[in-house]
């Protein structure tokens, strides 16, 4: 073999490496890219599904305290029918936010239903509001309870929701996944400390005895609050 084709074969190597090469780092790049393309997703849903706790905290409370206390009238001349309107937007927010996963995320599908979920519980919630709101204060029952159960429900499934798609954040960005883990808690304390001011007032506003039963409610929250507090204060 000649030193000419000794060369010529040896830049053909050089050069079939360099192309190897040069595939694997765009292989590569196009995953990362992918990778980042859906670790963004999944941070715009947690951040919409973040909303949440925000704006059903104020609406539980004030929605509890009207079924309890006040006419319809009363009640339109509060700050309720705005709280409902800030819900309203988060909630078309985080079906704008799942529905954008369709077709980019593994999970998209679960996303969707999810945020249908969230509408359907709120549907649910306001049509049991309003059918208390159209009864006399003393024929209202337990709407409150019932009220305060499915926004607990809307808080809850959130949550496991956002808790979810923290995990499938872990392999692309540990920092982001770090943080959102002190977000998810934070956002804990929120629901559990809302959940238990809620419940005072209720008890306040009912002007009866605390029962053992409800006592024993307080309590559990009360822990919960002090257990996330902990937590927090550890990390």
């Amino acid at each position: 073999m000649t030193i000419k084709r000794l060369l010529s074969l040896s830049i053909l190597f050089i050069a079939a490496i360099a192309c190897a090469l040069a595939v694997t780092m765009a292989v590569r790049q196009y995953g990362q890219l992918t990778a980042s393309a859906s670790a963004d997703l999944r941070l715009q849903t947690i951040r919409a599904l973040a909303d949440i706790p925000r704006v059903m905290n104020p609406e539980r409370g004030l929605t509890t305290l009207a079924i309890q206390t006040q006419t319809n009238e009363q009640a339109a001349r509060t700050d309720l029918p705005a709280y409902r309107a800030e819900t309203e937007k988060v909630l078309a927010e985080i079906r704008a936010r799942t529905n954008a996963t369709a077709g980019e995320l593994d999970d998209a599908d679960t996303l969707v239903a999810t945020a249908k979920e969230l509408e359907a519980t709120y549907r649910s919630m306001r049509e049991t509001s309003d059918a208390a709101m159209a009864q006399p204060i003393a024929a209202r029952g337990n709407a409150a309870g019932v009220v305060t159960d499915k926004i607990t429900a809307m808080s809850m499934l959130a949550a496991r929701t956002m808790n979810t798609q923290l995990r499938k954040l872990a392999s692309v960005n540990g920092v982001a996944f770090a943080w959102g883990n002190v977000a998810a808690s934070v956002l804990d304390l929120r629901d559990y400390g809302g959940r238990q001011a809620g419940m005072l007032q209720s008890l306040v506003a009912a002007h009866k005895p605390v029962t053992p039963q409800q006592r024993t409610e307080f309590f559990i929250l009360q822990g919960r609050v002090d257990q996330v507090w902990g937590a927090l204060w550890g990390m």
